[in-house]
């Protein structure tokens, strides 16, 4: 298997000609495979975890953590609307056979069923008391079967929109992340006159009209774990299924026997499985490492056959008892190469920019190992129960020790603008801050920013059309800064309408060298800052004069800025296994000079990304992680205090907290409140909430901690008065 994605739900399908697969997982991309070892891949930026997709000619449909069904065109990847809305993030979809219509079930316990010809025209179903695990369409159209946390299984009729069919089946629990089973569901192809259930030791088949058991397929004692997904082959005939403990079946249900099982090697729970269209043969399957493997020639001329017991469980779960001394040489050589290219790999994992790609780098360190897994059609003599031609499955010699490999290298946190929501959203958030709101606008007809403030004192609402598809902004009392990345034909561009001008011409812009991005921005006190894909920092004043530049030790995250602060996080290296290492600089600016105050490191929640950088109303800076842990600085004593927990305010576990603000006295910090997403919608306008600054004290209950609770507010006191005396 091969690294494709960061660790999490992975799902793999494949298009309908079978010729290219596309994988989604938890790091916000969807990537386009032609085979394991396609160095060329595309990667589609979808900016937030997808949890499911389906491809259908030119386009991919996604759903995401963001409540949402999205559509996007390929090959480019761009936008092409939004499906259907729900109020919890979306955990699976599905496509009919003549892709006529999806069927959608998010966390809300809803299913939503899309004609995609019209997609106004759509059927709610809704009679589950937690959230869908999975949802499938049979072939005719006529039917949608769902599985929920609730433990039930419904068998919905569209054109009424009841359900036929319910029964209890599977454990019940509150949450997805908490289930035993993905519960994943499956018609039979064509006629949909089966359906596949998998249950923890058996799959039952359900006959169509009467949905009745037809028959049970039966889990052999040395398939261990929970069976949780099933998929149907192409032919009608062949099942394939998957376990939490890296068991593959395949089965032949008119004989009613397994007659194939595989075993991943490391014993991971899998998350997919998925046959290819076009040859019918081959099995595509994730695990939660956000590892992809295939299956080459799984079904062959001996597929009819009786699958014989195995001799023993050793058989099935121990490497050593899978070879013999009759090695292939060739396999030797393969796998000696494979070593010397992971001794030899080592320094491979960064480029100019320290934009990791640990895909290519996985690929090629792996590629004489892609599919290194148990087969049970290994005899002990050596000889091959299906045909020698007809297994691809790499195996590894006895006599070989094990191979070690180094930790996988985290890919780095792509730039951001804080309290902004993703850009591929037809209608989002630029900026909201506590001087106002900057939107942008999408659509077919129009593209356009609208800026409001929150006091009208400050300036009147502004509009600008968008002909140029700026997709950063930034805004404070003086002025409004859009930034571009531009394009191919395009250079970036920023531009800034500056309210005290003292001509009349307010507005300005400057393009920026050859090949050089923006990728960061801020707005200070009578000056301007962008960060770009070069590390270079410059600095202009509000009238278009650029005063400064300087070089950032690596990327650049992401910048803020405050009267006269400015702070800027970067990418110090790669980090630990699942962790960012990240540094920041703060300076102090004048009119005349630029001083660093600090350059360190930036503290993070294990496995947490930075997730909001500014400062508070009294000018202290402020870090959110994707943890939601707040940290403000302390310049005295040059070290982060955390001082919020916002995911404890949460009330489910996918509900987040937008960061728009904060300020010390008092101590709030100003969010809207994102029920089951991570960002807000733009309609209806959400509307902010407060949430105190309170330190992490310990036994809260006794006097003593009550008492220190009473002085916490002193501590803010003591920061504001810190970031102030240490700047002056």
């Amino acid at each position: 298997m091969q690294m494709f994605h960061c660790s999490g739900h992975t799902e793999v399908c494949y298009n309908r000609s079978g010729t290219t697969f596309y994988s989604c997982g938890e790091d916000g991309g969807i990537r386009i495979w032609k085979h394991l070892e396609d160095e060329d891949h595309q990667t589609l930026e979808i900016g937030e975890t997808v949890r499911s997709l389906r491809v259908l000619g030119n386009k991919v449909f996604a759903g995401t953590e963001s409540n949402t069904v999205q559509s996007y065109l390929l090959p480019d990847g761009s936008p092409d609307g939004i499906l259907c809305r729900f109020t919890a993030p979306v955990t699976h979809i599905d496509l009919s056979e003549d892709g006529k219509k999806l069927v959608a079930g998010a966390g809300d316990f809803m299913i939503k069923v899309i004609d995609l010809q019209d997609t106004s025209d759509q059927v709610i179903l809704q009679a589950h008391s937690a959230p869908i695990l999975s949802v499938a369409i049979d072939p005719l159209t006529e039917f949608v079967a769902s599985t929920s946390c609730d433990g039930s299984l419904k068998i919905w009729n569209i054109s009424d929109k009841s359900w036929e069919k319910s029964i209890v089946l599977f454990p019940k629990c509150s949450d997805i992340s908490l289930s035993k089973t993905l519960a994943r569901i499956a018609w039979k192809p064509k006629d949909g006159q089966l359906l596949a259930i998998p249950l923890e030791r058996e799959i039952q088949l359900y006959e169509r009209d009467s949905w009745d058991v037809l028959f049970t397929l039966k889990i052999e004692e040395e398939t261990l774990g929970v069976t949780s997904v099933v998929s149907w082959c192409p032919d009608g005939v062949h099942l394939a299924s998957i376990t939490t403990v890296g068991f593959i079946n395949v089965w032949n249900t008119s004989s009613k026997k397994c007659i194939k099982s595989f075993k991943e090697r490391k014993d991971l729970p899998l998350r997919c499985v998925v046959w290819n269209p076009k040859t019918g043969t081959s099995l595509a399957f994730t695990n939660n490492l956000g590892q992809i493997g295939i299956l080459d020639q799984v079904l062959d001329g001996s597929d009819q056959q009786t699958k014989s017991k195995p001799e023993s469980k050793e058989t099935k779960e121990d490497f050593t008892d899978l070879f013999d001394d009759m090695a292939d040489d060739d396999l030797l050589d393969a796998v000696t190469q494979a070593e010397r290219k992971l001794q030899e790999g080592s320094d491979e994992y960064m480029d100019e920019d320290m934009n990791l790609d640990p895909d290519a780098d996985l690929r090629r360190k792996d590629k004489s190992l892609s599919n290194l897994l148990i087969t049970d059609d290994t005899s002990q003599d050596g000889s091959n129960i299906a045909d020698d031609t007809s297994a691809s499955v790499v195996t590894e010699p006895k006599s070989l020790p094990p191979l070690v490999s180094g930790p996988k290298p985290t890919p780095l946190q792509k730039p951001f603008i804080p309290s902004s929501t993703p850009v591929h959203l037809s209608s989002r958030f630029m900026k909201w801050n506590m001087v106002g709101v900057i939107r942008c606008y999408d659509t077919d007809e129009e593209s356009s920013i609208d800026v409001e403030f929150h006091d009208t004192s400050v300036h009147h609402s502004l509009h600008f059309d968008n002909q140029l598809n700026h997709n950063m902004a930034d805004v404070n009392g003086q002025a409004v800064l859009l930034a571009t990345e531009g394009d191919e034909d395009t250079p970036s561009q920023i531009r800034c309408q500056y309210f005290a001008s003292w001509d009349t011409q307010k507005e300005w812009s400057i393009s920026m060298p050859k090949d050089e991005i923006v990728k960061a921005l801020a707005l200070g006190k009578d000056f301007l800052a962008v960060g770009t894909n070069k590390r270079h920092v410059r600095i202009f004043t509000l009238s278009g004069i650029q005063k400064d530049l300087f070089c950032l030790p690596g990327p650049v995250v992401t910048m803020a800025a405050d009267e006269q602060k400015m702070i800027i996080v970067y990418h110090q290296g790669p980090g630990l296994p699942g962790d960012q290492c990240l540094g920041f600089q703060l300076y102090q600016l004048s009119k005349k000079a630029k001083a660093v105050v600090v350059d360190s490191r930036l503290p993070l929640s294990a496995k947490s990304t930075l997730t909001w950088l500014g400062f508070t109303v009294e000018g202290t800076a402020a870090s959110v992680d994707s943890n939601g842990i707040v940290r403000l600085y302390n310049q005295q004593s040059l070290a982060w205090i955390p001082v919020a927990n916002t995911k404890s305010h949460a009330k489910g576990k996918s509900d987040h907290h937008w960061i728009i603000g904060m300020q010390e006295s008092p101590a709030q910090i100003r969010c809207v409140s994102c029920k089951g997403s991570t960002f807000p919608p733009t309609l209806p306008r959400p509307t902010p909430i407060l949430l105190p600054l309170q330190l992490p004290l310990c036994d809260l209950e006794a006097d003593k901690g009550q008492l220190e609770v009473r002085c916490s507010p002193l501590v803010f006191c003591l920061l504001t008065i810190s970031s102030k005396s240490s700047l002056n």
